[in-house]
């Protein structure tokens, strides 16, 4: 059996490296819930339609790419459905236009840094998100690194950049936010 155990703080064992050739994870809608503990999440990329993908793939059918490590299709549905990362780290993930690390993911004690977007969400998009550290995150659009998300609790939100605009830590999605720390945003 498969066995990891968490180093230095927030570095974990277990590291996905996608080389920046494709997303991490893709959870189809028909999944409610997965869970995921304790990974790393590194160079995934939602690639969108107007990309050329490498020799001998197929064209890329993602309008909206979202979710650069990962993406929940689950959509419209309560929380207690969408995909639960805990203590995760999410580094250099290109969320293609939405979700530079995760999308439709709700996230506790994760750490996001490094992720980036054409659009919005450069870290986070239509989570809750408790107890997260997102720290340069960027997109090169407007909205923010937590997009849409809901509640932020407890979070720590330092350099991330909104070229466009509109709030860099977060922005959208009539958030609650609450004890959370904002600092060069």
């Amino acid at each position: 059996a498969a066995s990891w155990t968490e180093r230095d703080g927030r570095d974990t064992a277990v590291v996905f490296d996608a080389k920046d050739v494709n997303r991490i994870v893709y959870v189809n809608q028909s999944v409610a819930s997965p869970r995921f503990y304790h990974l790393t999440f590194q160079n995934g990329h939602a690639h969108q339609t107007n990309e050329t993908p490498p020799e001998g793939w197929d064209a890329y059918t993602d309008t909206y790419a979202r979710g650069g490590a990962i993406s929940h299709a689950i959509s419209g549905s309560s929380p207690a459905s969408k995909a639960v990362v805990s203590n995760c780290v999410f580094r250099s993930n290109n969320g293609g236009r939405q979700g530079g690390g995760t999308y439709n993911c709700n996230a506790w004690n994760c750490f996001y840094t490094n992720n980036t977007t054409t659009s919005c969400g450069s870290a986070v998009i239509a989570s809750a998100v408790y107890n997260c550290l997102i720290v340069d995150n960027r997109t090169s659009g407007g909205n923010g690194a937590a997009r849409n998300c809901n509640p932020i609790s407890n979070c720590v939100f330092i350099a991330n950049l909104s070229k466009g605009g509109n709030g860099g830590a977060a922005y959208g999605g009539a958030a609650v936010v609450t004890d959370c720390v904002f600092s060069n945003n």
